[in-house]
């Protein structure tokens, strides 16, 4: 896996498939994910971005959104929970 870190994007288009992000920040930029490898982002930030989908990745999408719209919503809440609330540590 590729990493990238502490860079910053700003327009352009930044393939992601394989690659591990940390701490980068996307600005303005389109985000490409085609699915060939899971990509890993940690500390990143995004502002203005668009995200697009090609290959296997768009694929998958277009299924789940087919899915969806035959009323099969119960998988898509199953395939993506809502994130658990931290707890914060009490002090003593």
């Amino acid at each position: 896996m590729e990493p990238i870190v502490g860079k910053t994007y700003e327009g352009g288009t930044v393939e992601i498939d394989g690659k591990s992000f940390v701490n980068v920040v996307f600005k303005g930029t389109t985000i490409d994910f085609a699915g060939l490898a899971a990509p890993h982002f940690h500390g990143c930030s995004f502002h203005d971005v668009r995200w697009k989908f090609s290959g296997a990745a768009q694929l998958t999408v277009e299924l789940l959104q087919a899915f969806q719209e035959a009323g099969n919503q119960a998988l898509i809440d199953a395939l993506f929970p809502p994130p658990k609330k931290r707890r914060l540590p009490t002090r003593r």
